[in-house]
């Protein structure tokens, strides 16, 4: 694939990223306004703590094998190895279906261990949200091959569907219905399956083009395959299921539930941002592609680099000032989560930055110095948030938070810069370039037509 082609596909990938997303920002602002407008910060908070269960218990699904397999498909789909390429493809989704069924049932049955053992009693609920990681498993299916066959816009478009889901499950249960923690959760169990079945026959019809190419006597190669780097990026999902579970829980204890709800909103609202950029989702079905030239890479990368911070500096500036106006009117109770957004904003270049470099250690599959430059940091300052919370309260976990954006951001950035001998200079992420001129005038141009095409 030359270097036109690869411009026109991110192109077109960050059209179809921006267009969804706005669909997507949008939809998820109704729903979070309709949950603000019907629960207490105690309710909601009582829902993160939720939503940890099933994070801890999602760990099964391995997110970062899913990572490592998107980059490793799209390498081998750009060198035209499409037989090796399909035979890995059923492998993973054979493996992932597997892993989502283990989660699910065992989130099922230790339901009322953790209910027994954490004091709260939403067995029920715990129980049902198992459901969510088959369907997680399967969605990691389907984005698998959307993004490492360049199937971009259905990648984007299976989101949004899931987001649609979602906002009208949020208006049912709990706009109409009024079920309060319990509408939250029906309307987010039954979102993660609307994608699943709009999307089954088009998947459907790939994976059985793919069984051409079947081996079912290579598992032995694929696990070895996996096990040679995927042992990293094992670690890493457990590290972040680890950091996703535990953290509300300590927050819980040290600040109080309420209190664990309005900075959950406020990293929501940070989250909205920090989710809005398509470059990252874009650049790991390119950059494998780039990987046999190491200068073309870097361009990709630092290209990448500039527009997230872009990005992340005027969406951030732009909710701030969006919460500030909406909240005190409309969700007065939530109003005291104004000043933890205005902080975390400042979190969010260094986000972007982090979240862009990561993706150069996922395109030439370096899952060890990923886990040592990710992993350890994020596992070290997981250990220090007892102490933040009890020498700060709210503010030592609002520093918690700044300080693990820089550290993150500036062990990959160093490790990149140590491996390659080739720095990035900081006024090359502010500075545009011409390249980027003709990048913008590029998804402009396509814009243009997609609109025409719609009119006409």
């Amino acid at each position: 694939m030359n270097r036109l082609s690869l411009k026109t596909h991110a192109a077109r990938g960050f059209l179809a990223g921006t267009i969804g997303d706005t669909i997507l920002k949008t939809s998820g602002f109704i729903s979070t306004a309709i949950i603000l407008a019907n629960v207490s910060p105690y309710q909601y908070g009582l829902w993160q703590l939720l939503l940890s269960i099933s994070v801890a218990f999602g760990v099964v699904s391995v997110p970062s094998i899913a990572g490592m397999m998107v980059a490793d498909l799209s390498r081998e789909y750009g060198k035209k190895n499409d037989a090796y390429a399909n035979n890995l493809l059923l492998h993973a989704a054979v493996l992932f279906l597997l892993l989502g069924v283990v989660g699910a049932v065992s989130m099922y049955l230790l339901a009322s261990v953790v209910g027994e053992y954490t004091g709260i009693n939403l067995v029920f609920l715990i129980q049902l949200l198992s459901l969510t990681l088959i369907s997680y498993a399967v969605r990691q299916i389907y984005q698998l091959v959307f993004q490492s066959q360049l199937h971009l816009v259905h990648s984007q478009a299976s989101k949004v569907l899931e987001r649609a889901g979602y906002l009208l499950g949020i208006i049912i249960f709990v706009s109409i219905l009024g079920r309060g923690v319990d509408g939250i959760a029906y309307a987010f169990i039954c979102a993660s399956f609307v994608p699943v079945l709009v999307y089954a026959p088009y998947i459907g019809k790939i994976l059985k083009k793919a069984a051409a190419d079947w081996q079912p006597g290579s598992w032995k190669n694929f696990f070895s395959e996996i096990w040679q780097r995927g042992k990293w990026a094992l670690l890493t999902d457990g590290a972040n299921a680890a950091t996703g579970s535990f953290w509300p829980w300590v927050a819980g204890f040290f600040l109080g539930v309420e209190a664990l709800g309005l900075l959950s909103i406020a990293l929501l609202a940070v989250g909205q941002v920090a989710t809005s950029i398509p470059i990252q989702y874009v650049l790991r079905s390119i950059l494998p592609r780039t990987t046999g030239d190491m200068q073309l890479m870097h361009a990709w990368l630092l290209r990448s680099m500039r527009y997230s911070v872009w990005i992340y500096m005027v969406g951030g500036i732009l909710l701030t000032a969006l919460f500030a106006i909406v909240t005190p009117i409309w969700f007065p109770l939530y109003a005291a989560a104004l000043p933890y957004v205005a902080i975390l904003m400042f979190t969010l270049p260094l986000r972007g930055l982090g979240v862009i470099a990561g993706e150069y250690f996922f395109a030439l599959g370096l899952q060890q110095s990923l886990f040592f430059v990710s992993t350890i940091p994020k596992v070290t300052m997981l250990a220090l948030l007892p102490a933040f919370l009890y020498a700060g309260g709210v503010a030592g976990f609002l520093v918690w938070q700044i300080l693990n954006a820089d550290v993150v951001v500036y062990f990959r950035l160093r490790a990149i810069r140590q491996r390659d001998q080739q720095a990035i200079p900081f006024t090359s992420l502010f500075m545009p370039e011409h390249i980027d001129v003709v990048f913008i005038e590029k998804v402009l141009d396509m814009a243009k037509k997609r609109l025409k095409a719609l009119v006409a």
